[in-house]
Order: C-alpha cells, then sequence, then structure tokens
C-alpha cells in the first residue's frame, strides 16, 4: 500500500481524500519511514471532509453519512475484521471484496468532491498548475466558461463557480 500510495502522489500535483489530511495522510507518511522510502514530492491535498465542516453543519460527516445525505449513493460493507485476516492470509475472495469496497470509496469520494467544488474556498488553482492560465476554470480545470459580468469575471459551467479574471486583478490590484 505505502509503495503504491509513493507512486501515485510522487506524480500527482493535487491528492484528493475524506480525512486524510489529519489521518491517512499521516498514517501513509508513517509506513513509508518505517519501510524505508522516500517522501513524496511536493502535491496539495483537498480534503472533503474539512470543506464539509468548514462549510456546513451537517449531522455527520463521516464519508458513508454525507454521500447518502447528498443523494450520492452509499459504501459497501466490508465484511469487518474477518475480510482484513482473510487479506492478511491472502484469501483470494477477500481480496475481491475488498477491491471492490475500495473501488466504490474512490467513486463516491470522487462524486463528493464534484458537490463540495463549488462551495470551496481554499483550493489548488487548476489553470496554473496545468499551464493554462487564463484559459480554464482554476477549480475544475474546465474550458467551458463564460463571461460572467462586465468585470471579467468568468463562470465555470462544470464547476459552478466564478472567478475573476487574472488581468482584472492584476489591473485592480484586487485579490481573488
Amino acid at each position: 500500500m505505502s509503495a503504491s500510495r509513493t507512486t501515485c502522489s510522487t506524480k500527482a500535483d493535487i491528492v484528493i481524500a475524506h480525512n486524510g489530511i489529519a489521518f491517512d495522510t499521516r498514517k501513509i507518511q508513517a509506513r513509508m519511514l518505517f519501510h524505508g522510502l522516500n517522501p513524496p514530492s511536493p502535491y496539495r491535498e483537498v480534503d472533503t471532509l474539512k470543506i464539509a465542516r468548514k462549510h456546513f453543519s451537517f449531522t455527520s460527516n463521516r464519508l458513508d453519512d454525507l454521500c447518502q445525505t447528498l443523494g450520492i449513493g452509499r459504501k459497501l460493507a466490508t465484511g469487518g475484521f474477518d475480510t482484513w485476516l482473510g487479506c492478511m492470509r491472502g484469501d483470494p475472495k477477500a481480496w475481491a471484496k475488498m477491491t471492490r469496497y475500495n473501488k466504490r470509496d474512490v467513486k463516491l469520494l470522487v462524486a463528493l468532491y464534484k458537490k463540495l467544488l463549488p462551495w470551496t474556498t481554499v483550493h489548488p488553482n487548476l489553470a496554473t498548475i496545468s499551464g493554462a492560465a487564463g484559459e480554464m476554470c482554476p477549480k475544475c480545470g474546465s474550458n467551458k466558461r463564460h463571461v460572467a459580468s462586465w468585470i471579467l469575471c468568468y463562470g465555470c459551467f462544470s464547476a459552478r463557480d466564478v472567478s475573476m479574471s487574472r488581468l482584472w486583478r492584476l489591473f485592480t490590484g484586487q485579490g481573488h
């Protein structure tokens, strides 16, 4: 697991997770250090749990509860500790069940991220990262933009967000 995360986060500019900043990232980095792996290349992390807590007051912020509340779907049952033990023993059925569970989690996370994206105020600028600044939405990377006002604001149809053009911010001295 650590080796695949190293490969993935070494190539990634942004990692999206749910409770990743407080738990997953630190746990994975501890395992990487234990196994003598190098730290990953610098990357930005977007945590859907932090977005949910900052902007909303849901009854529960667990991934399963948020996805169910927002009509995205539900997590699959893992089968509990027995599945984990089966994976540790190399049981193909346990691994198949765990693989289905993890793939479902990723699908739910992506859908939750997309649903929360218009509400997030702190997000890596995808246009800058890709080198296409001014040509794409800074939040989602879409080029499906339209002029949203006379002050050179652009609305993004995909992210359902509005951002000022860089030229306007430079001209007026205003921030994003």
